[in-house]
């Protein structure tokens, strides 16, 4: 049911190579962290909407699950929250991809399965950080800090994902806007000069 499911922003990170916090680079001139927000709001209830973080965020709408250590990355970050939250799954939307349409993610919140991962895959690319996982699939995950790799691994062989395939992502958009991840100021300009062509 609609309601079983949350969503989880990552918003954590130490934003290195962008040289400040991502989450509050303006986009459109609203800040990462509410433009994706808003996008959830279309399609969830604002009480199952949780922000991953390092530390508090002030004047977040939405409640912080913090990391139990800090600077642990997105996977770390998922088995935090999806051991706090009671829900039977956990849809994780990263901060920093502001292209993501509104109606994607409703495609896929909308088509989770009670036993398999929901997954984006693209010219051989697994989008382990724009899915939908069954809180019981947690078990399966490694969980050294440096296991992202490994993640991508596990859903790669796993029997219990369903994959959306890029033709059902190309009835989206382009699979390149979609999941460009903002990692440097350069990327962020870009996305928005792909956001004006578009209209």
């Amino acid at each position: 049911m609609e309601q079983e499911k949350a969503i989880i922003l990552f918003a954590g990170g130490k934003s290195h190579r962008f040289g400040s916090d991502k989450k509050w680079a303006l986009f459109q001139g609203t800040p990462l962290l509410f433009w994706m927000l808003d996008k959830l709001k279309q399609i969830t209830p604002l009480e199952q909407i949780f922000c991953s973080a390092d530390e508090p965020i002030v004047n977040c709408p939405v409640p912080a699950l913090l990391d139990e250590k800090q600077y642990q990355g997105p996977l770390k970050a998922f088995f935090t929250c999806a051991r706090l939250l009671p829900f039977s799954h956990v849809m994780v939307v990263p901060v920093d991809m502001p292209l993501i349409p509104v109606s994607f993610l409703r495609f896929l919140i909308q088509h989770s399965h009670p036993d398999f991962a929901l997954v984006p895959r693209w010219q051989g690319k697994i989008e382990p950080i724009i899915a939908v996982y069954p809180r019981k699939f947690v078990e399966l995950f490694p969980t050294d800090k440096n296991a992202f790799h490994k993640w991508v691994e596990l859903l790669d062989s796993h029997n219990k994902v369903q994959w959306v395939e890029e033709e059902q992502i190309r009835s989206y958009g382009e699979p390149e806007p979609i999941f460009w991840n903002v990692n440097l100021p350069e990327d962020l300009r870009k996305a928005e000069n792909w956001l004006k062509k578009k209209g």
